[in-house]
């Protein structure tokens, strides 16, 4: 399985259990192996409170699902989650996660350089995997190998990471999906 102190600092995406709305994408900041608990920032949290969640975690090597029990906020300014039953998911690359959602490529990437847009191109979210996402935009926005700063807008909070087109499919005369994976900073 999996030790629960190494899941400190992985990127983990919080879901209400019982409608699955999303209640925060953000990072892992204190693992407690010995209570089998998890703390993220109480800021990434969109609604407070004890209630039931799925918890997907990308650690290092596998996706991990859960289901736990958030609770409140604590003295430390995070939100504590119980991890109840879980599993580790295979072939992690192959796991799509739906999320439709907007958001704009803020800037280019070249050699080594950022190249802030003056209007950024807006982009719509397909779906999202441990390193990568799908994006629909304009025909023709961008040619495989292009690296791009991806702006999302997550129920009101955003995420701002870097990626490299890897893919282009379903093009149209408007529109063109872009398959994009993640790069480091």
């Amino acid at each position: 399985m999996m030790v629960i102190r190494q899941l400190e600092g992985c990127k983990v995406v919080l879901r209400d259990a019982e409608n699955g709305d999303l209640l925060a994408e953000t990072q892992i900041v204190e693992a407690d192996p010995r209570r089998n608990v998890i703390k993220v920032p109480a800021s990434s949290v969109s609604v407070m409170g004890t209630k039931p969640v799925t918890v997907l975690v990308f650690g290092r090597d596998t996706l991990y699902e859960f289901y736990g029990m958030m609770r409140g906020l604590n003295l430390a300014n995070t939100v504590e989650i119980a991890l109840g039953k879980g599993c580790s998911r295979e072939n992690r690359a192959d796991v799509r996660y739906p999320v439709n959602t907007d958001g704009v490529v803020e800037a280019i990437l070249y050699k080594h350089c950022k190249v802030i847009l003056r209007k950024p191109i807006w982009v719509m979210t397909k779906n999202i995997s441990a390193n990568g996402v799908l994006i629909r935009t304009f025909a023709g926005s961008f040619e495989i190998g292009d690296q791009i700063q991806l702006l999302l807008d997550l129920k009101g909070r955003e995420m701002r990471k870097h990626y490299e087109i890897v893919r282009k499919q379903n093009g149209g005369i408007w529109t063109e999906e872009y398959g994009c994976r993640g790069i480091t900073e």
